[in-house]
């Protein structure tokens, strides 16, 4: 624990004694940036509505299925055998 604490004060101080660097970041590294910062939100998010959105999904086929279980249920009525369209051709 002394040695990580050690470390992490070492690269503190390192961090808020550098001089400025005077770098130049092309356009074309920019653009990878932000085009890579975007599929990781993008990433999270999807993640997170997939998450909360699947118990929507669950019920919706629960509900879907007791539905066609039901539409499955065929009534027989009795027949009364005044039917005109069971008689012969005359």
């Amino acid at each position: 624990m002394r040695i990580a604490f050690s470390a992490a004060l070492a690269v503190f101080v390192v961090m808020v004694f550098a001089g400025v660097a005077s770098a130049y970041v092309g356009p074309g590294p920019g653009i990878t940036l932000i085009g890579s910062m975007f599929a990781v939100i993008a990433a999270v998010l999807l993640a997170i509505f997939s998450i909360l959105f699947w118990p929507v999904r669950a019920f919706m086929r629960k509900m879907k299925k007791e539905k066609k279980s039901s539409e499955n249920v065929t009534i027989v009525e009795p027949d009364s055998g005044s039917d005109s369209a069971s008689g012969p051709d005359v």
